[in-house]
């Protein structure tokens, strides 16, 4: 979303009239100008039981730099970011909504996460609350920032010819036959969602298309006939999808 709260509000209005459940795939803050509209949207999309957000790594981010005692880099984005969400008066609100954000969610043979998959991930339920079933440290790592090259201590991050980190993708070929792995993070694509198909038969689906860095939001419909033989992983009472839609790049 990365501060897009137009696109974002009109994305949930048409969800609301088509009865359609949202998962949004994180990073809802920086670069776009309106961080803070973005992330209230996102906390009154659950407060209402119409969807969930998960944490990416730009949300992860902000939720340290708000936390009294985190140590932190603040980038140009995340200082806007920070004095906007002050200006709103919602510093503490959103300390909250960030901290209590899952990582990941499945629903059946649909995967949602941020950045990246790992095998390990099928066999943590989250949100959970108990420390010792909290993911491990890799996990979240993989969750929120992907792939990237191994790096000997004191290295610097491997970046590409535009500045960005180089992120690798070989966790494609962990997604096992039939479970689709639904991303953000990386934009692939500034036209439509990008599929890979892994060695092991599952697919990955690239979300991001540039919302908020100049290009679009795009999102994918499940039809409620491929969701009746799963379950959510969220609370109690939270329904899925109720309108059979083809999938779609808007």
């Amino acid at each position: 979303m990365h501060g897009d709260a137009q696109a974002f509000s009109a994305a949930l209005a048409d969800a609301r009239q088509r009865d359609l459940f949202v998962v949004q795939l994180g990073d809802l803050v920086d670069r776009g100008p309106d961080s803070a509209g973005a992330l209230r949207l996102a906390i009154e999309m659950v407060a209402e039981g119409q969807g969930r957000f998960l944490l990416g790594n730009h949300d992860d981010k902000l939720q340290r730099a708000l936390r009294a005692g985190s140590r932190v880099v603040v980038s140009q984005d995340l200082a806007r970011t920070l004095a906007q969400i002050d200006s709103a008066g919602m510093r503490s609100e959103a300390v909250s909504a960030l901290g209590s954000a899952p990582l990941w969610l499945r629903f059946g043979a649909w995967f949602m996460v941020h950045a990246g998959f790992d095998p390990a991930m099928l066999e943590v339920a989250y949100p959970d609350a108990a420390p010792a079933s909290r993911p491990a440290r890799g996990l979240v790592h993989r969750a929120l920032r992907g792939q990237t090259p191994a790096q000997a201590r004191g290295e610097a991050q491997a970046r590409d010819a535009q500045g960005h980190p180089v992120r690798l993708h070989d966790w494609i070929d962990d997604i096992p036959a039939g479970l689709t792995v639904l991303v953000g993070h990386d934009q692939l694509s500034s036209d439509s969602i990008v599929a890979s198909t892994g060695r092991s038969g599952g697919t990955a689906l690239f979300c991001d298309t540039g919302c908020g860095k100049g290009g679009r939001l795009s999102w994918y419909d499940i039809p409620r006939s491929r969701l009746e033989q799963g379950r959510w992983r969220l609370d109690p009472g939270v329904a899925p999808p109720a309108s059979p839609v083809a999938p779609v790049a808007c």
